[in-house]
């Protein structure tokens, strides 16, 4: 009986988590999502690769992640990370169905999170001190660069045999990123209001 008791109860947990009311929100979120991308998309020559955010009870947050095949400066990527939350917020705000499970209204840059990695055809980020990721979330911007770089992991251990073999670490070469710039919404919104000429993107690859 007791089985029988926690079944029930975790079959209710879901059904509140998913309830009808849940997934009509859902739905606006991926109206707005899907309107988002397809902006980017024409106006920055960005594709979606993920989107998510903290949606369990409301819309409390809301994620999204591109890969653009271009080179971006700070400015660039500043340019594009500001007009980018600008846009996801109107879009948020303006959506009517949406309000009222909005954990807070209005939106603001505290509440959504825009990521962008710049990778060449082979989908690996730029390793030459241009910005390889961005990331705009809780109000601020995060600039990353990569970098090749030599990483000793723990050894390995092959447990099929007996006894095991234990296999000493390895150096192994990989890319990593490495702290750029941090800025706050705030001031990068105003040196790009301040800059506000058009992006000139350089060496786009081929489209994914």
């Amino acid at each position: 009986m007791r089985s029988v008791n926690i079944i029930f109860y975790v079959l209710f947990f879901y059904s509140s988590l998913y309830s009808d009311e849940s997934v009509e929100y859902l739905t606006f979120v991926d109206e707005i999502v899907n309107k988002f991308t397809i902006e980017m998309k024409d106006e920055y020559n960005m594709y979606c690769v993920g989107d998510g955010g903290c949606l369990a009870k409301n819309v409390e947050n809301i994620d999204i992640m591109f890969e653009a095949r271009y080179r971006a400066t700070i400015d660039d990527a500043r340019k594009i990370a500001v007009k980018g939350v600008q846009k996801l917020i109107g879009l948020i705000n303006s959506h009517e169905k949406i309000r009222p499970f909005l954990n807070r209204y209005p939106f603001t840059e505290q509440d959504v999170s825009l990521s962008i990695s710049f990778c060449d055809s082979t989908e690996w980020w730029y390793t030459d001190e241009s910005v390889a990721h961005m990331l705009a979330a809780i109000g601020k911007i995060f600039y990353k660069k990569a970098e090749w770089t030599t990483e000793t992991y723990w050894p390995k251990i092959d447990l099929t045999k007996n006894p095991p073999v234990y296999e000493p670490a390895k150096p192994e070469t990989i890319i990593k990123l490495f702290p750029l710039l941090e800025e706050s919404f705030e001031d990068a919104a105003k040196l790009t209001d301040k800059n506000n000429c058009p992006l000139k993107f350089k060496d786009i690859e081929n489209e994914i």
